[in-house]
């Protein structure tokens, strides 16, 4: 009762997993992933443990076709469960069995897999493959555009309910660590895709002022600018994103460049004195060069604010 896909992009150097589902909370029970390893859905008679079971074999060799039979071999369920894998060098496998709930079918595409079952109706998952192979951006994003391809087209006969996706770096950390890129579930929600589709957008603005302050930290700063511009123009609204400026310009005022950096922090400054006092705090820790530039940023917030 799921769609699901799973994919590895060579050209970002990630793996994910995306499903969407017409109960709450698949997040918890289809998709996994794990950084240097690959991605494994698993669904219709869903077993929650061919999933780490699944990564664990990845991890240890075991190419994912081989990795899908050892899962299945003697499951008494194995006609009614859909499994797919995707390893780190892009290998494929998908398994539907005879009794899963139609409409029910998979297509293996080059280094992604689509698979789902009680779709409203047939070849969804084709159709679907389809639109991943054309769908421009972020890995997130062209995941994204495939499950909404789905539901265009009929989608969950239940219809849609809950949703997640989990991205991964596709080589492990060094050093070790975690490695997730991105991990995001709509728990419940009455069109959980286009929750995903706000949470993306305010994930990538989040990562690019992320990257922004990495910039900023080693110098760069016309690409700090850029970065922060960039972030702002995906959330314009999201003013805890503007605070973010705080090292550009520490290095803007020692580059004698203030105003596009200033331009950023004036309709933070203005809507809320909390940001005023976390201004200051900050410039404690880090003191302005330019004299009279903190008089000067405060004087972009409301007069009615307590400096």
């Amino acid at each position: 009762m799921t769609f699901s896909i799973l994919a590895r992009d060579p050209v970002t150097n990630e793996l994910g997993v995306a499903v969407f589902t017409g109960s709450p909370f698949v997040g918890a029970k289809v998709p996994w992933a794990q950084a240097g390893v690959g991605a494994v859905a698993t669904q219709a008679k869903t077993e929650r443990g061919f999933g780490p079971a699944g990564l664990k074999l990845l991890e240890s060799g075991v190419m994912p076709r081989a990795a899908v039979e050892e899962l299945l071999k003697g499951d008494p369920n194995r006609e009614q469960r859909q499994l797919a894998m995707v390893d780190r060098g892009g290998q494929v496998a998908v398994f539907t069995g005879s009794k899963t709930i139609r409409e029910a079918g998979h297509h293996e595409g080059d280094g992604y897999s689509v698979q789902a079952n009680t779709m409203r109706n047939p070849g969804v998952w084709r159709a679907s493959a389809k639109m991943f192979e054309r769908a421009q951006g972020s890995l997130a994003e062209r995941l994204l555009a495939a499950m909404r391809e789905s539901l265009s087209l009929g989608g969950d006969l239940r219809g849609a309910r809950s949703c997640a996706i989990r991205i991964v770096a596709l080589e492990a950390p060094s050093p070790p660590g975690d490695g997730t890129i991105l991990d995001l579930r709509v728990e419940e929600h009455p069109d959980p895709l286009a929750e995903m589709r706000r949470l993306i957008r305010k994930h990538l603005a989040f990562q690019a002022a992320d990257l922004a302050v990495k910039k900023a930290e080693s110098g760069d700063l016309d690409g700090a600018v850029e970065d922060y511009e960039r972030a702002i123009r995906l959330e314009p609204d999201e003013l805890q994103l503007r605070i973010w400026g705080w090292l550009p310009l520490t290095l803007a005022d020692q580059d004698g460049r203030l105003d596009t950096v200033t331009d950023w922090l004036e309709p933070l400054l203005k809507s809320d004195r909390k940001w005023v006092r976390l201004l200051r705090r900050y410039a404690e820790l880090r003191p302005l060069k330019t004299q009279g530039l903190m008089e000067q940023l405060l004087e972009l917030a409301d007069p009615k604010d307590d400096p």
